[in-house]
């Protein structure tokens, strides 16, 4: 008898163990979704928040404007071609990137996934993750890639939105 009851006891804590990590496991995807998903809302939020300010920002003024991106997002402006970029390492090493424009856009600023950190790929801006804003006026070249919060100034003139 006691050695049924040691066997039934060490398998049922062994089921109670196996049992217990898969709930962790599926706990720790649920939080990472939850809060890869709440870092990509706020880069939306701020991302329309610049658009808002672009639309109603007067001819002939400036204002700046705070940005948010998250890991692997790079904010791009598109004008009638695609785009050509030139990224510089900290070693000093340069590298040139063509970026494919969207579809649907003319005078585009558009926030686009990258597939590979600190490096772009030719169709970054097709995916469905992807969102861009046309505007009426052409935007100046512009590009940022980098994670986290940037302030970025925006001057509009008559012809041109410029941003820095």
């Amino acid at each position: 008898m006691d050695k049924k009851a040691g066997v039934t006891i060490g398998l049922k804590f062994i089921i109670g163990l196996v049992i217990g990590i898969l709930v962790l496991i599926v706990l720790l995807n649920v939080v990472d979704k939850v809060l890869i998903r709440e870092e990509k809302d706020q880069s939306i939020n701020y991302f329309n928040a610049l658009n808002e300010q672009i639309e109603n920002l007067a001819i002939n003024s400036e204002t700046t404007q705070l940005i948010q991106l998250s890991k692997n997002q790079a904010l791009i402006s598109f004008a009638s071609q695609n785009r050509r970029i030139e990224t510089e390492s900290p070693t000093g090493e340069k590298k040139e990137f063509e970026v494919k424009k969207p579809v649907e856009c003319e005078n585009c600023l558009c926030i686009c996934r990258t597939e590979k950190s600190g490096y772009f790929e030719f169709n970054d801006c097709s995916g469905i993750d992807d969102l861009c804003y046309n505007h009426k006026t052409s935007i100046s070249d512009f590009y940022l890639f980098r994670n986290g919060l940037a302030e970025l100034s925006i001057r509009k003139t008559t012809g041109s939105i410029i941003i820095t």
